[in-house]
């Protein structure tokens, strides 16, 4: 009897010491809900993102490459759930508890991992982020038979949750789709009778092309205009007069992926320009010049206006273009000479019919004797001057011959010029005798060599 209760006592003993074990184990009752729990979560989670990606059109395929070697498919777009090969703690625990070596240690004892989720609030939220990009990549090319959209899993670590993952071209290099980051509302630093000023923000990596919309505020469709990134300004022009418009930046990314700044609203001003320039050139002295940046200039502008300032009696600047007599547009050559002036011819509509116009490229170089493209043969307009300058970082306008030819040849056209439109322009005194010598001294040199170089171009006109 006595054996037999000690018999027992031992089996109880034993089953004690394995209920513990259990207990102690990683296969517990209490760590095995909380990861039932947390899986199912999770689970329910990820088909719910499923289940909307399906009801956008995506298809669920893993097989990247039937896609990437069909010649007909340019781009391959991915939502990619990236966390669901994560390795499991509770998992690896289990595994490793359940080595022969592991398990005849009874008398080891350790704490287990806690089962915890990779779905966390921030995730969830990224997740949401990347459907609603992800959708609206499939509205702008769900009918392009060569962009495709995939769901697929596959992990990726720097991004917890999803990815949208884009392979270009049929190359298997692949890129992690980033939007534009939304762009600063456009701000206004100048209007003056149909044209405005705005000031061009630097954007994001992700910007590809950047652009201007405006439109009428009781309008419905924008209208585009594309802004060069290099450029401090852009300006709209051929705006009508006594009217609010709506004006946004759009950033462009890759697939044409859009996304708009604020709008903002400009009011334009009311005043005549042939009204304004007549009662400027009427009832105020000295001669007003405007000057308009269509890239950065580093203050060369103010450097070339100096120098007129020093020709020219009483010239002064002004802030608006309804007050001046002369435009100066100034056009650094940034990418190539006839994308750049293009642009910059856009700013003289409307205006040379009461302005005089000069067009001033700039050429970036150290050496003052290069020789540049003749940028007037770029413009098909007799109604404005175009004339080049030479400058460098360091030291500005370079001093050099090309640029005191193109001095005087603003100067001498303004003069011309100004006459013919009713704008008395009056060289300083010491220009004058220059002149005057220039003049008798091409007099001189045409009657003496008249049969020898009758088309003699070199004069100085006063």
């Amino acid at each position: 009897m006595i054996k037999s209760i000690q018999a027992c006592e031992k089996d109880i003993s034993a089953l004690t010491d394995l209920l513990q074990a259990h207990d102690e184990s990683p296969f517990n009752e209490n760590d095995l809900m909380k990861w039932i729990t947390v899986k199912e979560e999770e689970s329910n989670s990820v088909d719910k993102f499923l289940q909307q990606l399906c009801d956008s059109g995506a298809e669920v395929n893993n097989n990247l490459d039937t896609f990437l070697s069909d010649i007909k498919v340019k781009n391959l777009v991915c939502y990619t759930f990236s966390s669901l090969d994560l390795p499991d703690d509770l998992l690896s625990d289990q595994e490793h508890f359940l080595k022969p070596s592991i398990m005849r240690r009874n008398s080891e004892k350790k704490p287990y991992a806690v089962s915890q989720t990779w779905f966390t609030g921030s995730i969830r939220e990224k997740m949401r982020e990347h459907l609603e990009i992800f959708q609206k990549l499939m509205f702008l090319h769900g009918d392009v038979e060569a962009v495709k959209f995939l769901v697929s899993s596959k992990q990726h670590t720097i991004h917890p949750g999803s990815c949208i993952l884009l392979y270009e071209n049929g190359c298997d290099e692949v890129t992690c789709f980033s939007p534009p980051l939304k762009p600063a509302c456009p701000v206004t630093e100048q209007i003056s009778g149909h044209s405005v000023v705005l000031k061009v923000f630097s954007a994001c990596p992700a910007t590809e092309e950047l652009r201007l919309l405006y439109k009428m505020k009781e309008e419905k469709d924008w209208k585009s205009q594309s802004v060069l990134q290099s450029h401090d300004t852009v300006t709209l022009i051929d705006l009508s007069p006594d009217t609010e418009y709506e004006m946004k930046y759009t950033a462009v990314g890759k697939l044409n992926y859009t996304v708009d700044s604020d709008v903002s609203r400009v009011t334009m001003h009311t005043i005549s320009i042939r009204e304004d320039s007549t009662r400027n050139t009427i009832f105020n002295k000295g001669v007003k010049v405007f000057s308009i940046l269509t890239g950065k200039t580093d203050k060369l502008h103010k450097q070339i206006i100096s120098t007129m300032q020093t020709q020219i009696e009483d010239l002064r600047e002004v802030r608006t273009v309804d007050e001046s007599d002369i435009i100066l547009v100034f056009c650094p050559i940034v990418s190539r000479a006839g994308t750049d002036i293009d642009v910059a011819l856009k700013h003289f509509s409307n205006y040379t019919d009461f302005k005089l116009a000069v067009l001033v490229v700039l050429h970036h170089t150290f050496d003052p004797e290069k020789v540049v493209p003749d940028s007037s043969k770029c413009v098909n307009r007799t109604d404005i001057l175009t004339v080049d300058y030479l400058f460098y970082d360091d030291t500005g306008i370079l001093k050099c011959q090309k640029n005191s030819d193109s001095t005087n040849k603003v100067l001498n056209w303004l003069i011309q010029q100004g006459k013919k439109r009713g704008v008395k322009i009056c060289p300083r005194e010491t220009i004058q005798v220059i002149c005057s010598f220039h003049s008798f001294l091409h007099l001189h040199l045409q009657h003496h060599h008249h049969h020898h170089h009758p088309h003699h171009t070199n004069s100085v006109l006063c």
